[in-house]
Order: C-alpha cells, then sequence, then structure tokens
C-alpha cells in the first residue's frame, strides 16, 4: 500500500521538524519548461481554432494574393504537434524525473488517505475550514483535476484533432469518393 506522504502530498514531519517555512525545489526544469510551451501552444490552438471556425471576412483583392486562412490552419497545425510532442515529453519525464513528475499521471484512487485530502480541499474552497493542510507540490484535488481536466481530455483532443487533421486521406475514404463521383456521372450521363 502507498504511504500517506506518497498518496496525499502532506508532509507534517518536514513541517513539524523544520525551524521556518522555506521554499522547495520541486518541479524541476523539464517539467517547468514544458508547462511554459504547452501554455503557448494551448493559446495559439484557442486562438486560430476560433478563426478556423469563424473565419475572417473575405478579404479584397485577388485571391491568390491573400493565404491568411492558410497561415491561421498553419499554425494550428504547427502548434498541435508542438502539443503532442510536449506531452509525449511530459510522459517520459514522468519516468524518469523526480516523484512530482509523476503527479500528473498518476493518483491513488484507491487510498482512502487520498480521498480524505481531497474532501479537505473540497471544504476549504467551499470556505467550511480555516486553512487547508499543507502540500509539498499540488494537492490532491489539484492532482485529480490535472488527470482529468487536463490529461484526460489532451488525449481527447489530440486524438480528435489529429483524426479531423488526416480526415479524406484515408484509402476506403478516397474509395468512397470515388465511387460517388462515378455514381453523379452515371446520373449526370
Amino acid at each position: 500500500a502507498p504511504s500517506t506522504e506518497l498518496a496525499t502530498g502532506t508532509d507534517e514531519g518536514a513541517v513539524a521538524t523544520s525551524r521556518s517555512i522555506k521554499s522547495i525545489y520541486v518541479y524541476e526544469a523539464p517539467v517547468r519548461l514544458w508547462h511554459w510551451v504547452n501554455a503557448l501552444a494551448i493559446t495559439v490552438l484557442a486562438v486560430t481554432g476560433y478563426f478556423i471556425g469563424s473565419p475572417l471576412p473575405t478579404q479584397p483583392g485577388e485571391a491568390s494574393a491573400n493565404f491568411l486562412m492558410g497561415y491561421i490552419r498553419f499554425a494550428h497545425f504547427a502548434a498541435g504537434y508542438v502539443f503532442a510532442i510536449g506531452l509525449a515529453a511530459r510522459i517520459y519525464w514522468a519516468f524518469v524525473g523526480n516523484p512530482h513528475a509523476r503527479e500528473l499521471f498518476t493518483l491513488p484512487l484507491f487510498t482512502a488517505a487520498y480521498w480524505k485530502e481531497v474532501l479537505t480541499m473540497l471544504k476549504w474552497y467551499g470556505f467550511i475550514i480555516p486553512r487547508p493542510n499543507r502540500y509539498v507540490g499540488h494537492n490532491p484535488l489539484a492532482r485529480l483535476m490535472m488527470f482529468v481536466g487536463y490529461f484526460l481530455l489532451s488525449l481527447f483532443m489530440l486524438a480528435t484533432g489529429f483524426a479531423l487533421y488526416g480526415e479524406g486521406l484515408q484509402a476506403h475514404a478516397r474509395a468512397a469518393e470515388l465511387r460517388v463521383g462515378k455514381v453523379r456521372a452515371v446520373a449526370v450521363g
């Protein structure tokens, strides 16, 4: 069974024996770099996704001189690849980094102490208790939300995004398109 410290992120022994509150180096440089690259990729994906979903009005002039939507789509695709590669690198770092690097991907779901701390955080966020417990790294509720709200949703967005990116490139889709073309040719001719 995992220890309470690993399950909850609390380390009351370290807090009790420490003479003062001090900073602890929790997140290594690759995790910090991933965080900011990821934030930039998500921002680019959100902005370009908005413009892809609600395109700008028609640009004046010759169509060949205006490739704005092409550039927007390229930025979206490039940011999607950065997002995917960053997530793959982050998964790798979960294996080789310190224990806090694994917080995003591992949840002690079957540990009562973990759920007790999640409830404690819910009480604190609901202004029911005066102060939360002390945690090294993310609190248990934050870990849960990062896993569900970030990791699982990221996998879903990557799967659907790349599926849409490759739409129409599959052999069966091309064959269906050719069959429809033949039916149209027979119907018209």
